[in-house]
């Protein structure tokens, strides 16, 4: 007889897996959920159904922790397995009535944000067209990240402007394929289809090339909406963009 250990009280995935514990495969929802195109998820679960267990799963999966899922479904499913930056945001033992230090660090955070970044205005940049003051503000972005953070891969600055069109609540697909190739990034609004190739230390006429040699904008073309053509080269140690070219489609 086999004697089976069962993680109870146990909400990490790594720790169930690494450890040999009874795991029940929902990993094709998983899958399912990250290439949906939904925008947004609300988990409405109550206590105990296993919510944290799944944010944990998604952490592992987005982190590109393939050993971990070795033998699930997902394995069979997920083709290419990349790494993702992944935001842990912890409130455990925080007094929700005396949280002083948390309510004026989220305040300065927005404060910063808005006064910085004008969020409103770069949504209305981008519904309407203006690539040069989005991607201006994408900038300004930029260089108020920490010297410290060292992010000098191409995929790195891909996942930022993906995180940041997203959290905006634009319709965001990274990676995307076509016949020829897969287009960095795909951003849609009501009017526009925003085709985006971006380089690292090369150059913006670079990526704007290989938008055309692979004719990304093809699939678009009887969608109705304007499309608009981006290619973006970026310092290395994605302190500052370093060229932007636009075109129509």
């Amino acid at each position: 007889m086999v004697e089976r250990k069962f993680p109870i009280g146990i909400q990490t995935f790594e720790k169930i897996r690494s450890e040999g514990y009874a795991y029940v495969d929902k990993t094709s929802q998983i899958y399912r959920l990250t290439h949906g195109t939904s925008i947004y998820h609300f988990l409405s679960r109550p206590r105990r159904f296993g919510k944290s267990l799944l944010i944990s799963t998604l952490e592992s999966y987005f982190s590109g922790r393939k050993d971990l899922f070795e033998g699930l479904v997902i394995s069979e499913l997920e083709q290419e397995w990349k790494s993702y930056p992944v935001l842990h945001l912890d409130l455990t033992g925080v007094n929700y009535h005396k949280s002083d230090a948390l309510e004026n660090t989220l305040n300065l955070a927005l404060i910063r944000w808005k006064s910085e970044f004008e969020v409103s205005q770069f949504v209305r940049d981008v519904r309407r067209g203006d690539t040069d003051a989005f991607f201006e503000r994408i900038d300004t972005l930029l260089s108020n990240v920490p010297y410290e953070v060292k992010l000098d891969y191409e995929v790195h600055f891909q996942n930022f402007v993906y995180l940041l069109f997203m959290l905006m609540g634009f319709y965001t697909s990274v990676e995307y394929h076509t016949a020829k190739g897969r287009v960095d990034l795909i951003l849609k609004t009501d009017k526009y289809i925003y085709i985006m190739e971006f380089k690292r230390d090369s150059s913006a006429k670079a990526a704007m090339q290989q938008i055309k040699d692979k004719d990304y904008a093809k699939p678009f073309k009887l969608d109705g909406r304007k499309i608009v053509l981006v290619g973006a080269n970026f310092a290395s140690d994605m302190s500052a963009l370093d060229g932007v070219l636009v075109e129509e489609g």
